[in-house]
């Protein structure tokens, strides 16, 4: 599997894994170093580390790029629409508690002929 075609984190995971892992391709490399000629040795050991360096940098660019991805899905998924009209009980507003209250005296005493 390569690494640009990875669509998800453990995908990249395991392709890391397959390369450069305890077990990985380029491990077993790197391990079988000191059965080559030293002439060979060297050549092989600084492709071999140049590339590691490379898969590692790419997978760590695709890994952020895949986590870029997911965020911005789950902002996109969890957007607030927050220009809608609010709607409140009273439409045109209501009187001040002390205007009330005035005039419920006003009234009671009207009805008193004080």
């Amino acid at each position: 599997m390569k690494i640009s075609v990875a669509a998800s984190i453990d995908e990249l995971e395991k392709v890391k894994v397959s390369y450069v892992g305890r077990k990985g391709s380029l491990t077993e490399i790197l391990k079988n170093l000191s059965t080559l000629p030293v002439v060979e040795r060297k050549t092989v050991g600084e492709k071999a580390n140049k590339l590691r360096v490379k898969i590692e940098s790419e997978i760590e660019e695709k890994t952020k790029q895949l986590k870029r991805q997911q965020t911005q899905g789950r902002l996109e998924s969890e957007k607030i629409e927050i220009s809608a009209r609010l709607v409140f009980p009273f439409v045109e507003g209501h009187q001040h508690p002390l205007s009330e209250t005035l005039k419920q005296v006003h009234k009671n005493f009207r009805g008193t002929w004080f």
